[in-house]
Formats: structure tokens, sequence, C-alpha cells
């Protein structure tokens, strides 16, 4: 099984087009084959143009749904404890009532599957409608899958062809287990979609994955004539999270400032932000530069919410950021993977932080906090991949001004190739 396909009749279901190779792939796959997608999100006619057939579905304003989808659950996940935990914490009194109640009654066995909801009262309307496979995403979510679409499939014994978009996907609670072939980007991925999920290695197949495969297509890059250490957002600006990360960020351009060093600090902010903004993030010492890039557009807009992203048509600015930095500095995430990937110093960040007693909310919206329930930050733990403290950081930062490579650079590096790759 394989995804080159020729003269098939093939339905796409994606509500998100951020990635670059994921674009070509759909485009190439339009080429021989009879292809649509369907998305509710705009954004894919802005995005594809109009070399592909994009057919926009209407919101699905099932009230029955709603109603009930409030006391429904999923299979659960430790990050989805998580999650349950986030939204206690800032919700308010009578929200975190109801959050109460339906906490005991998921204990009493009395909420119903979601995913029975979802077979049985999201359908399509499409008379007509025929396809030899329908390709859609891993993550289940209405945000990324049209269900209807999903179930026209199941009902008509379709073929569906399930892609793991991202990595960290395999460890979310709302995931697809009705597909027909699963594609993941390496074995060690497999063998976690298997255990994890129960997803016969039958079912298993190996593709490029869309996250690191551009990587294998590198231009030439131009040397940059100044020397940087590259910090990257892992989370929104608005975030709690990222204020976090703004006091590591000062905390760095001031060790640079004590040694003396004449290097920069580029900081690349994260890929999405909730609010469409041109004011610019502020730092406290001159020698941090923000590295905007790309454009931003709407990601997608959901229950009148809107979603906005840096889309970046071409790679070329990023490799050649990542390519020129003497260190890359980042939580974990895929852009931290890439840079191991291209053979740059690369620091994962996990500081333990002390908390005070009385301030327990800070301690809750924490990154050292969020990461007791991320499995895929379990994994990286083991290896011993992270810096946890800052004293650990500077003597990091140390090396890398001294011209040395990190420690542990072969050891990260054979294990993310072996992990991501193979």
């Amino acid at each position: 099984m394989n995804l080159n396909f020729k003269n098939k009749k093939i339905a796409c279901s994606f509500n998100e087009f951020n990635n670059n190779e994921f674009n070509k792939f759909l485009y190439n796959l339009s080429k021989q084959n009879d292809l649509t997608i369907y998305s509710r999100q705009k954004i894919s006619k802005k995005i594809l143009g109009n070399r592909i057939k994009i057919s926009i579905l209407k919101e699905n304003k099932n009230t029955l749904f709603t109603l009930l989808d409030k006391f429904s659950k999923n299979k659960s996940s430790p990050l989805q404890n998580y999650y349950f935990i986030e939204k206690f914490v800032a919700s308010s009194l009578h929200m975190k009532i109801f959050f109460s109640f339906k906490f005991i009654l998921n204990k009493m066995g009395l909420l119903i599957s979601k995913n029975y909801l979802r077979r049985s009262l999201l359908k399509t309307n499409k008379k007509g409608m025929k396809f030899d496979y329908l390709i859609t995403d891993f993550r289940f979510n209405e945000i990324y899958t049209n269900h209807e679409i999903t179930n026209f499939a199941l009902e008509n014994n379709i073929p569906i062809i399930v892609i793991l978009y991202s990595w960290d996907n395999l460890f979310s609670e709302d995931v697809n287990l009705k597909g027909t072939y699963y594609f993941v980007g390496s074995l060690e991925v497999g063998k976690i979609l298997n255990k994890r999920h129960c997803i016969p290695n039958s079912k298993i197949f190996y593709f490029n994955s869309f996250q690191f495969s551009y990587l294998k297509k590198l231009k030439k890059i131009k040397k940059s004539r100044e020397k940087y250490i590259l910090y990257s957002l892992c989370t929104e600006q608005e975030s709690s999270i990222a204020k976090e990360e703004m006091e590591i960020i000062n905390g760095i351009g001031e060790i640079l400032i004590k040694k003396k060093s004449n290097i920069k600090l580029y900081v690349r902010p994260y890929p999405f932000l909730y609010s469409k903004t041109k004011s610019k993030i502020k730092f406290k010492y001159p020698n941090i530069v923000v590295k905007e890039y790309g454009k931003q557009v709407l990601r997608r807009e959901n229950k009148k919410k809107k979603e906005y992203m840096r889309y970046e048509y071409n790679y070329d600015s990023k490799l050649s950021l990542l390519k020129n930095t003497i260190c890359h500095i980042n939580f974990l995430s895929t852009i931290g993977i890439e840079s191991v990937l291209l053979g740059r110093n690369t620091i994962f960040l996990n500081i333990k932080k002390k908390f005070n007693i009385f301030e327990p909310i800070k301690y809750l919206k924490s990154n050292y906090f969020k990461t007791k329930f991320l499995d895929h930050y379990k994994i990286f733990s083991k290896k011993n991949l992270f810096v946890t403290s800052f004293n650990e950081l500077e003597n990091n930062l140390s090396l890398i001004l001294e011209n040395k490579n990190l420690r542990n650079k072969y050891r990260q590096e054979k294990f993310i190739k072996n992990f991501f790759l193979n």
C-alpha cells in the first residue's frame, strides 16, 4: 500500500493547511487523480488556489449533538487530564461546578461515548457523492476531522487512509481508530501506534513525514555574516507558558552580556497566534532580536473564534535561520527536532522552577507542570535530552561561546534520527 495513486476518485477531508510539503502532496495527488478536498476552512482556497477542487463544508449546527457532547467522553489520556485541569483552573465558578459534576458522572461511567454521538448524529446530505478512497487526519477532534465525511465512508465501506500528520499526535486521546490504513513517518512511531492504540501492524505503512521530508531537498544556504543563537517560542505569545519563555530569553540575553559576547539572540515567534497583530514582542536587552516571518493569515475559524498563523510559502528563510545558528534553544518542538537533523547544536529545555506554595496557580500554568502529562516528554527525559536548570543552560552556552559542540550532541542526533527517520 502506498500513496502514489493513479486514476482514482479520491476525497480528502482536512481542515489544516499550514505545511507546504502536505500542500504539495495534495497538488501532486490531484495531477493523476480526480481529487476533491472537503474542508470547513475557507483558507484552503486561498492557500491552494484553483489548482485543486475544494468543497467548503457548512458549519455543523446539530443542536442535539452540541447538547449531548457536553456530557460525552473520549478515550482517556494524560494529555486530556492536563487539559481538564487547565480548563478547570481558568473557568468561572459555575463552570467549575459543571466540570466537577461531569467528572463525577465520568467516574460513575454515566457519560456517553463521543464517537457514538458522532456516528449517530453527524451525517452528510450530499447525494451521489462517490469516491474510491478517503484520506483524512489521525486527529479526530472536530477542529481537524469532518465527521460527516468519515461516517459516509464507513457506511459505504470506502477505505479510509489515515495520515499521522505530526508525531506528537500519537499521544492525543481523540484520534481516528476507524481507519483502513495508517501512514506514519518511522518504524518507532509505528511501534507506538501499534502499542498505544492497538492498530494492527498489517494496517500500518510508512512514508516520508511532511514535517521532515523538506530537509532532504536542501538548497545551498547562504552563510550568515553574523553569529547568533536561535530561540524558537513553543506556544502563542498570549499564553502563560510563553511568559515563562520570555523570562528565559531575557535570562539568556543577560548571560551573553555578562560574558561580554557580541553574539546576538534571535527569537522566532510561534507559528500560530490568537489574534492578528502588528505589535512587536519586546525584550529587556538590545542583543535580543525578534525574527518575524511569513504572512499572518487566517488559520481557522471555529464557532466564530478566529485563529491566525504565520504562513510561509517556502522554507528558505527558516532553513537559513536553522543552518546558520551556532545553537538552537527551544522547549521540545518540531523545529528543534529539525535543527538536530540538520546537525546543529540544539538545547531542549524543561526548566524546573521553584514556586511559592501560596501561588499554586502559577505552578499549574507552568510548562514544567504540563510536561508531567506529556508522554513524548517522558520519552526524551529517559534519554536525558533536556536541560532542566538555568545553571545547566548557562554551562551549555559557555561551551557554545567557546566554539565547542554540546557534550550530548552525538547521543542526541543518534536517538532522534533513529526515532524520526528510520
